[in-house]
């Protein structure tokens, strides 16, 4: 028999949820070049193929391409691969080839190194290839539209050389659990973190949620008692999260976010989905806010607690903020900041003890503001400027300095049921060429120094 003489070269490239395969079978590319008796081979050869996890000396196979007995290598049916000039490529997971079996995703669930072996049949018997080739692949790998990825976080334990798969091959920084991600996501993907604190700050970046079921979660592992604490120490970040690029809405949950200088967590041209998250003691230079969105950005706060910020949201350049179950509170200057063109929606929320302003709306903001309580404020409620509009429904303006301010073409329909303007400086307070304007219900004025309005002849009072 001739010894087969061939030189190979393996490229591995990733190829995750390919759609002409099941949801949890991917597959990636092999593709080398072939020699027999030093010329290129033209023709038809087998290729067998076997994928093992070394540990140490022991090697452990978890998968041949026929679906065969791991025990009896190389596999008993081999692959046909069509090779012209010597060069060939082929899909390892490609069920549509002959002999070719799915690559479960369970096989990459491990952090110990993986290899692939070959052998090839190019008519002058089976041939054993060497060396053997390392299997690099990311997470992701394997997860279809109907599968569930974790990538675990524990600060104490974990390791960002780990995979992330399991708790115990956990990551060890929150970044490092967001680099793991692929790069598109198709299914429900989930960066899971342990109880601790992470001094860090963190990228997200330009991830693409493509399929139809696709999500991502950025959560508190919720079996873990304490909370999850963000905050630079000694790493010199400026921002909790930044989040740019992701035109997807990514959620967050459970997360207390503090002692950022410029933004707890900063939305740029991105969407986000923030519940029962915590931001407190965000002050300093720009931005400095508990939330920040800007540039076409989408926000949404449930059950938030903001408290001690510099401010507590702002929302910027055509951005859209919505607020619920949720308190801003002793802001070190405004509570709510929103303009240039954002919309503001608040419903169920209490802001209290801002030394500025409760809310303040200016160039042509819009807001719809529900069931609200704003007290205590060193200066307005409410103060809407500068060309925007606010609609308001049951809101309580107590013990601030202004109730409910209007200025330079602002515009506040109280709209219909009951509004408590009490025990402020200034109740309602309307100048140039503003308005404040209430139909079909009753607001209750008491206990302000100007119980209706100081001189102006913007101010319209309807019953």
């Amino acid at each position: 028999m001739r010894r087969v003489r061939m030189k190979l070269i393996l490229l591995l490239a990733i190829v995750v949820f390919m759609a002409d395969f099941a949801a949890a079978a991917s597959v990636f590319n092999y593709q080398g070049h072939l020699k027999k008796d030093g010329a290129n081979f033209t023709g038809t050869a087998d290729f067998y193929f076997a994928i093992y996890r070394k540990d140490g000396a022991t090697e452990t196979f978890l998968w041949v391409n026929d679906d065969g007995d791991l025990s009896a290598l190389p596999p008993a049916s081999g692959v046909p691969v069509t090779v012209e000039d010597g060069h060939f490529s082929l899909e390892i997971g490609d069920t549509s080839l002959p002999n070719m079996s799915a690559l479960p995703a369970a096989i990459f669930e491990d952090d110990a190194q993986l290899f692939m072996r070959v052998w090839v049949d190019a008519g002058d018997g089976v041939q054993q290839l060497s060396p053997d080739k390392r299997v690099h692949l990311g997470p992701g790998f394997g997860y279809g539209d109907e599968d569930v990825l974790t990538i675990y976080v524990d600060g104490i334990s974990g390791d960002d050389l780990n995979s992330g798969l399991r708790p115990n091959r956990a990551k060890k920084t929150i970044q490092g659990g967001i680099d793991a991600l692929p790069p598109v996501i198709n299914g429900e993907s989930i960066v899971q973190i342990a109880d601790g604190i992470y001094e860090e700050g963190v990228s997200v970046f330009n991830i693409a949620l493509a399929g139809k079921n696709a999500s991502l979660l950025v959560r508190k592992d919720p079996d873990t008692p304490g909370d999850v604490i963000l905050q630079p120490g000694s790493t010199g970040a400026v921002y909790g999260f930044r989040i740019a690029g992701v035109p997807q809405t990514i959620s967050f949950k459970g997360l207390t976010i503090q002692g950022y200088t410029s933004a707890g967590m900063m939305v740029d041209a991105s969407r986000v989905a923030v519940e029962d998250c915590t931001f407190q003691d965000n002050v300093g230079a720009y931005g400095r806010c508990g939330i920040y969105a800007l540039k076409a950005s989408s926000i949404d706060l449930l059950d938030c607690t903001l408290d001690n910020n510099q401010e507590g949201i702002r929302g910027l350049h055509n951005s859209y903020v919505r607020v619920r179950n949720s308190t801003v509170t002793n802001s070190q200057d405004t509570g709510v900041r929103v303009g240039y063109s954002t919309y503001f929606y608040m419903e169920n929320c209490t802001i209290d003890g801002a030394t500025n302003h409760g809310i303040y709306l200016n160039d042509n903001a819009s807001a719809d503001i529900r069931d609200t309580t704003v007290r205590g404020c060193g200066l307005a409620g409410l103060n809407c400027i500068t060309n925007s509009y606010a609609m308001l429904i049951r809101i309580t303006s107590d013990g601030n300095k202004y109730g409910i301010w209007s200025d330079r073409g602002g515009y506040v329909m109280m709209g219909s049921n009951n509004h408590q303007i009490l025990n402020n400086d200034i109740g309602l307070y309307a100048i140039h060429r503003s308005t404040i304007e209430y139909y079909l219900g009753t607001v209750t004025l008491g206990g302000n120094s100007a119980d209706e309005s100081v001189a102006s002849s913007g101010l319209i009072i309807k019953n």
